[in-house]
């Protein structure tokens, strides 16, 4: 799984003048977190008016009057969504999209939602994937959703695709926010018991990994009772099949990893891990 949300190299088209910075940038340093016009490629070159330097910065900045962008009267709230996280090069605009996602989801007809949330999906992990403010905008937005059953099937393996990635990042808010959302997709009675055992249970082991970063880890042992409410108790204490083969310290279950993080090197997962110990043994009385 390839990891979002990390270093870009210098000289990349999107990367801010000061580079990236490992584990979160800066509102500033994020190419879509702000509301400027498009930055323009060529940088005008002005006279010296007396005012110095930096207050010359905003030459680099170019008035859009994009025709293509006016919205067209009639047009419903998801086609205005969509066209503004797919097509959209403005951040105003592409934050307003985002802004507008859990409204059309949740009063969406038929398949629209999956629309939106494919589009959304393209814009976070390919156009946008280094821009982790706009992917906590948009995680923020969706782990509002009052009920995860209303939302269509396609438009689910959307929205876990985006968090199976985006729970990844080295960013720490990023990977918080998506927790959420992860957790709430758990719930939706869509998902088959199946579902929980062969993809959810080993993507939660996966991120309770010693190898994963510490805010990863911690998502993944605040993700054990979720997985767990849903499996038989010896689904969730017992090792899953293929990892016979594993090191001793990787054949354990979703019950012996949570146990593990408890004792873990980082105290903040040791601290998560102790108030979620109540949680994850109601989910198993359940």
């Amino acid at each position: 799984m390839a990891v979002l949300g990390g270093v870009l190299e210098p000289g990349s088209p999107t990367s801010p003048a000061g580079g990236w910075r490992r584990g979160g940038a800066k509102m500033e340093d994020d190419p879509w977190g702000g509301y400027e016009d498009e930055v323009d490629e060529v940088t005008i070159p002005t006279d010296d008016d007396g005012m110095g330097r930096g207050e010359a910065v905003g030459s680099k900045f170019k008035k859009r009057e994009d025709k293509e962008f006016k919205v067209p009267e009639g047009m419903s709230e998801v086609s205005k969504a969509v066209r503004f996280l797919s097509e959209s090069k403005v951040p105003m605009q592409i934050r307003c999209g985002v802004g507008m996602v859990l409204r059309c989801v949740e009063e969406s007809v038929g398949d629209q939602d999956e629309l939106v949330l494919a589009a959304l999906e393209t814009l976070l992990l390919t156009r946008a994937k280094h821009s982790p403010s706009l992917q906590v905008l948009a995680g923020e937005a969706l782990a509002g959703l009052s009920r995860m059953d209303r939302v269509s099937a396609g438009a689910q393996k959307h929205l876990i695709n985006m968090c199976k990635n985006l729970l990844a990042s080295q960013d720490e808010s990023v990977v918080e926010v998506w927790r959420r959302v992860l957790a709430l997709c758990m719930s939706s009675s869509c998902l088959s018991a199946d579902r929980l055992r062969d993809d959810f249970r080993l993507f939660v082991l996966w991120l309770c990994e010693s190898s994963r970063l510490w805010h990863q880890r911690r998502a993944g042992g605040l993700l054990v009772a979720p997985v767990c409410e849903r499996l038989s108790v010896e689904e969730a204490v017992g090792v899953p099949k293929g990892f016979e083969s594993r090191p001793k310290a990787d054949r354990v279950g979703l019950i012996g990893r949570a146990i593990a993080l408890c004792q873990d090197t980082d105290h903040r997962v040791r601290l998560e891990m102790a108030a979620a110990l109540p949680k994850i043994a109601s989910s198993l009385a359940g």
